[in-house]
């Protein structure tokens, strides 16, 4: 029997409103869609002097007031505000080049935002309360030298802020000036001079200017965590540590107390990743590649951490590699996952009950980064078949999966599972030297072909 199907277009209607503001009343865009008004957010805001930015690299939009961030996307009923989710009712839509959102994002999330009450009557918006918010306040500074320095500074809220380096100084730039509650300090540090807080800048003097500094954050509390370290010496005319070029960011898997899968003769997956992710740095550095990896050691790192290292050293490429292993010990073979993003909707729901933190990392990885979706599922193509090459079976072929360690990087990202170390056949081989290598040799090809072909596959409109 022939299906058929019923298109409903339901009609966009186009009107004139106005935005009261103190002294202030400019007319906005409204359009009517479905029974319901959306309005011209760009002029509110302007009105206002607040901005609308695009968030990071993706197709989703940020307004900042102070401290305070809100997120949110075209066609998403989803938005973050200050790390926490909401769900409208209606999503915000693009029409004629300019972005409307619904009445319920004015009285709810942007009205959170700014702190302040909106009235909405018809076209009409007013508002009558000034923009008034207090600030997150510094309360605690930890020092830590662990072979470097890492300093972790405590606040009480979520706050942006601007990294600078200058010499012996570092400097963190706040939108406002910083209440500041922290008991005397007594640095006794190889690296740190002095750490003082000057109106909206936190400045952190060294004692030498030789230094390389990694910042990222981490929340519940939230923290601004910063790692210090010498510069490296250069050896002859080689360059051990480049700053410009083609980088790669290569996260072997689990580490420390986390010691992942274990094979039938103890063999534990965090030993196996870590040596095929220090081959393949090797591999891409003879390549004239920057190879980075987000655990030299076995080091414990949550997901978090191996994100915020990716991010905050601006990769190019992200490879994250693991291990698998099934009840079933006959199971074989290498597979590749790239991010799931058609399934987020159903997990919003299901994770914003049960795990407030993924759901937000899934929310940000499809706001914001669904960009690069389309080059990771090509590199997983490059790198399955360069896999495939080595086990003499059918292949295991590439997947999605709302994977939580490719959630939060902003760049094309891959997993990939090199073999089942449940299979003893499989824990046996990867036990060799000489074939970890070869796992090495074939990624390094895989990432060497993605360099020279993504991008210019799109320009070229291949789909």
């Amino acid at each position: 029997m022939q299906r058929i199907i019923l298109y409903i277009i339901f009609p966009i209607l186009a009107f004139t409103g106005t935005f009261s503001y103190e002294k202030k009343k400019v007319e906005i865009s409204v359009i009517e869609k479905e029974g319901v008004n959306y309005y011209d957010i760009k002029a509110i805001l302007d009105t206002l002097n607040l901005s609308l930015d695009q968030y990071r690299e993706g197709k989703s939009y940020q307004i900042q007031y102070l401290d305070g961030k809100l997120i949110f996307g075209i066609e998403s009923p989803f938005v973050i505000l200050n790390d926490k989710i909401q769900e409208l009712l209606k999503s915000p839509i693009l029409f004629e080049n300019k972005i409307y959102v619904p009445d319920v994002f004015i009285t709810g999330p942007l009205s959170s935002l700014l702190n302040v009450s909106f009235t909405i009557k018809g076209k009409n918006i007013s508002l009558e309360e000034r923009i008034t918010k207090t600030g997150p306040s510094l309360y605690n500074v930890e020092i830590h030298n662990v072979g470097f320095t890492k300093i972790v500074f405590y606040f009480t809220d979520s706050i942006n802020y601007f990294f600078k380096e200058s010499k012996n100084q570092i400097t963190i730039e706040m939108p406002k000036n910083i209440k500041a509650s922290v008991p005397p300090l007594k640095i006794e540090d190889p690296f740190v001079s002095s750490i003082l807080t000057k109106n909206n800048f936190l400045i952190i003097t060294l004692k030498e200017e030789d230094f390389s500094c990694s910042h990222y954050t981490l929340s519940s509390p939230f923290r601004i965590i910063l790692d210090i370290t010498k510069k490296k010496e250069k050896k002859g005319t080689f360059k051990e540590e480049l700053s410009e070029g083609y980088k790669v960011i290569i996260d072997p898997g689990h580490g420390g107390d986390d010691v992942g899968a274990i094979g039938p003769t103890g063999i534990k997956e965090k030993d196996i990743t870590l040596k095929i992710a220090q081959e393949l740095k090797k591999i891409l550095k003879e390549k004239g590649l920057i190879a980075q990896l987000t655990r030299e050691k076995d080091e414990n790192l949550s997901v978090e951490e191996r994100a915020n290292f990716a991010n905050s050293n601006k990769g190019d490429l992200f490879l994250s590699i693991h291990n698998n292993s099934f009840k079933t010990y006959n199971i074989r073979g290498s597979e590749t996952y790239y991010l799931s993003i058609e399934p987020f909707e159903e997990l919003y729901k299901e994770n914003l009950e049960a795990n407030q933190n993924t759901s937000i990392d899934l929310i940000l990885w499809d706001l914001a980064q669904s960009k690069f979706l389309k080059d990771s599922a090509y590199f997983a193509e490059l790198v399955q078949k360069e896999l495939d090459k080595l086990w003499e079976i059918p292949p295991r072929g590439v997947k999605q999966a709302p994977l939580k360690v490719l959630s939060g990087v902003t760049m094309p990202a891959v997993l990939i599972e090199i073999g089942f170390i449940s299979n003893p056949e499989e824990e046996k081989i990867m036990q060799s030297d000489e074939f970890l290598y070869k796992i090495a040799k074939s990624l390094s090809e895989a990432i060497l072909q993605f360099k020279e072909t993504a991008g210019k596959r799109w320009e070229e409109g291949e789909e």
